[in-house]
């Protein structure tokens, strides 16, 4: 963000020759000039003195005010300066610069819809200040209007074309968009306005990496590094990167300058340890985990590292008490993964009637996020030599009662449900998860054949002719950044309507198909309200988020119902009145509890009587 009179001053104030605002009444001319150098020569306690002085005797005088209110700012002091500020406006309510440092001032302290409205001003009043539409941007991808902020970066480069820094930006913005290419060519012009734009050159670095140009990336962060020899961040992110493409001593490398400039960058220390393990240096790894955790003791990344380290150097007891330090740290959120590795710890070690008890424990908590997901085929590997080796002692309890399944296909996060037993009725019966890691309803709706549609007809294939089958691919597909609403978002021009019914028409005629052929009884898990912390968005992507989740549901169960399947109302069970969630039935931000399936079992005999 470019500062307005913050940077100005200098240029329209010079040293002994003050440019006093015209009022009725003003302060000594000696005073207003003792004020000014005592601001150029960054001494702002006094200059804040002299200033209070000043508008105390005089306090219509608004350049006085206007420099008071900046004095402020500088000193941290920013309640008092957005009051001075706001005065100041009053009194000139037609000066551009005094709107305008009130709107920087604003976007700092994170009041953006009250600066947008400031920048507006300004604009209105000096249509070619290219920098109020720079800092206009700047406010406007804060609240993640980035189509709104595009134009108005464009347009401060309309006005200067040689402004690198609106260049910077614009380019943050397209990146944002998922306009890589366009970002490319902006970064590009950024550099060649300010060859030694080391932040330009960095930004650079993480685009070419993203589109797998990893030659030239890795060319913009060594850039960036010349630059700026101690940017810590280029350091890391180029050692990410040599990680990802196995050049495990070049990473290591770039992660101890990272750290050497930036010691307390916990996240290099962690990854330090990652690739050194990658080399089989154990105890190396060990002490750089250490190292982030003394930085942060609960780094749950770090921890659950480090209990790996312990587990290739055959230390189970050190890593039960990792795993422990895991569950106490993190329970809600890492339940599911620290207790089946500590099932596995005692399977290892014999203890089975442990590792079953905490293998059923962890299906309680019933909790997956998308970060344990890289793991799922150890634990997968893990979990099938238990269940071979021992099915018999591990279900024995259950084994006479239990008759009836239901086949859970889903995504990933559907894991938590893996044996687990829900009473109805006075009858027990298992929910059984069929996996398709990342898939959605948008990918199974496709018109074209893909590799999550074949995945989903072996399993069909798979199960016992007329199974009960619930499919819960519903809740990733409207996510703020994922799904459909991804792809309304870039597509714009699109009907979002249209989107939806289409979507919703192609999934369950598809579904239709596929089971002509096995005659299962199907329910359709509705999508649950989203469950979002509405402070990060703006009112216009949480409307659509909702909005969305709303029609994708009505047309779901109204498509259902006609082909004869079953419908679990998910939205109508979490919603608390505005189309946000009620918190009752999510285990995290994304992913639902088991009630659902006890739930879809009721919807189950509903269908069958």
């Amino acid at each position: 963000m470019k500062a307005s009179f913050f940077n100005n001053i200098k240029k329209k104030y010079p040293k002994g020759n003050p440019l006093l605002y015209s009022n009725k009444v003003s302060p000594p001319e000696k005073e207003i000039k003792k004020l000014i150098e005592l601001f150029q020569n960054n001494q702002f306690c006094y200059a804040e003195q002299l200033a209070i002085s000043i508008t105390n005797q005089f306090p219509n005088h608004s350049f006085t005010r206007k420099l008071l209110g900046v004095v402020l700012k500088h000193l941290g002091k920013m309640d008092e300066a957005l009051e001075n500020m706001q005065k100041s406006v009053k009194l000139e309510p037609n000066d551009s610069e005094t709107n305008h440092n009130l709107a920087i001032t604003l976007t700092e302290v994170g009041r953006f819809k009250e600066a947008v409205s400031y920048y507006a001003k300004v604009i209105a009043l000096n249509p070619q200040c290219a920098e109020a539409y720079n800092n206009l941007g700047f406010t406007l991808y804060k609240i993640g209007r980035f189509g709104e902020a595009e134009f108005s970066y464009n347009q401060a480069i309309m006005i200067s074309p040689s402004f690198a820094e609106a260049h910077y930006n614009l380019g943050i913005t397209l990146v944002e968009m998922n306009k890589l290419e366009d970002a490319l060519l902006i970064y590009r012009k950024a550099i060649s306005l300010n060859p030694h734009y080391a932040e330009a050159n960095f930004n650079l670095g993480n685009v070419l990496n993203q589109l797998g140009r990893f030659e030239e990336a890795e060319a913009s962060y060594e850039k960036a590094i010349s630059l700026k020899v101690d940017f810590s961040e280029a350091y890391f992110n180029l050692g990410k990167m040599l990680m990802d493409l196995k050049r495990t001593e070049d990473a290591i490398i770039k992660y101890k300058k990272a750290i050497k400039f930036n010691p307390n960058l916990e996240e290099a220390h962690c990854n330090l340890g990652y690739a050194l393990f990658g080399l089989g240096r154990l105890k190396e790894s060990e002490k750089s985990y250490k190292d982030a955790l003394e930085l942060n003791p609960c780094y749950v990344e770090a921890l659950w590292n480090l209990s790996i380290n312990f587990n290739y150097m055959n230390l189970l007891e050190e890593e039960i008490n990792i795993l422990n330090k895991i569950l106490l740290i993190d329970p809600n959120n890492t339940g599911l993964r620290a207790g089946v590795s500590l099932a596995i710890c005692n399977f290892l070690k014999g203890n089975f009637l442990k590792s079953k008890n905490y293998l059923f424990s962890s299906n309680k908590i019933h909790n997956k996020k998308s970060s344990d997901l890289k793991s799922d085929k150890i634990y997968q590997k893990y979990l099938t030599k238990i269940f071979k080796i021992r099915r018999n002692d591990f279900f024995s309890d259950y084994n006479q009662k239990t008759k009836d399944i239901l086949y859970v296909i889903g995504e990933s996060h559907s894991l938590s449900s893996h044996y687990l037993s829900v009473n109805h009725l006075g009858r027990d019966f298992f929910c059984m998860s069929k996996l398709i890691k990342g898939c959605k309803q948008w990918h199974l709706g496709c018109e074209i054949n893909n590799e999550y549609k074949y995945q989903f007809e072996v399993l069909f294939k798979s199960l016992p002719k007329a199974s009960e089958v619930l499919l819960m691919f519903g809740e990733i597909d409207c996510r703020i950044d994922a799904g459909i609403v991804e792809h309304k978002n870039k597509y714009p021009n699109k009907n979002l309507n249209n989107i939806i019914i289409s979507t919703i028409d192609n999934y369950l005629n598809y579904v239709l198909e596929v089971n002509s052929e096995y005659g299962h009884n199907i329910i359709i898990q509705g999508v649950p309200c989203p469950n979002i912390d509405t402070k990060l968005y703006s009112e216009e992507a949480i409307f659509q988020l909702t909005y969305s989740v709303k029609t994708l549901n009505k047309q779901l169960k109204k498509k259902s119902k006609q082909l004869g399947f079953g419908f679990l109302d998910l939205y109508e069970l979490t919603d608390r009145g505005d189309g946000l969630s009620n918190k009752k039935w999510h285990m995290d931000n994304y992913h639902l509890s088991s009630q659902g399936f006890l739930e879809a079992w009721k919807v189950m005999n509903r269908l069958k009587n």
